[in-house]
């Protein structure tokens, strides 16, 4: 058992170190999924036609969801108590869409919240970014705008690309935390490594928990 728990973190450790010392992140690898400790779902169907989860087992593997983006915001109505409120550009995780009126997501917020939304508010990150491209080159291209209008224009994109960087960068220190800086608590750790713990994990749990908020 043991040996087996050491080539565990053996893996792990490795692929932690590559991880950490990779300068560039791919966000285009990394953005239709989302990896994260999982939550092990049963479900049902209420009147509504919305699964309801009846279980929930947290579990030590790995679970993936996939990522999209609210193409506008969402408020849901007084006597809706399953719905949560959503921004433009907020990016979450589908944990079931298998009703398209009503799909169950998980804000990548800190703390996460999860609520019924319709699915017609979302789009991959592929199409949401592409058609905002699209907007811009339309309105860029407009002989009406004044110099105000595009200086209010460029302001707004500067903004949600701001906004879209910061999101994917505590996504991904989240990854890391979760998968990586946990693991060196939850197993009895070499005493070389134990001594240069610190050094290795610096301090990815205190910046994510700094950007989350």
């Amino acid at each position: 058992m043991a040996s087996r728990r050491q080539r565990q973190f053996d893996r792990k450790y490795s692929s932690y170190r590559k991880y950490t010392a990779s300068e560039d992140v791919n966000y285009s690898a990394h953005s239709s999924r989302s990896s994260f400790r999982s939550e092990s779902m049963t479900s049902r169907s209420d009147q509504r036609g919305r699964s309801t989860s009846s279980e929930i087992i947290t579990g030590s593997d790995t679970r993936s969801y996939p990522v999209y983006i609210a193409i506008q915001d969402y408020q849901p109505e007084a006597t809706d108590v399953e719905g949560i409120p959503l921004e433009q550009g907020q990016i979450v995780e589908v944990l079931d869409k298998k009703n398209p009126a009503s799909w169950l997501v998980r804000t990548k917020a800190r703390p996460p919240r999860s609520g019924w939304i319709p699915g017609s508010y979302f789009e991959t990150p592929t199409e949401y970014y592409k058609q905002r491209r699209r907007t811009r080159e339309i309105d860029t291209t407009s002989t009406s705008m004044t110099e105000d209008q595009e200086a209010l224009l460029k302001r707004d994109q500067v903004y949600h690309d701001l906004l879209r960087s910061e999101e994917e960068f505590v996504a991904e220190l989240r990854t890391c935390v979760d998968n990586y800086v946990r693991l060196l608590d939850e197993i009895q750790l070499p005493p070389a490594i134990v001594k240069e713990k610190e050094k290795l994990t610096l301090n990815l749990a205190e910046l994510y928990n700094f950007h989350a908020k």
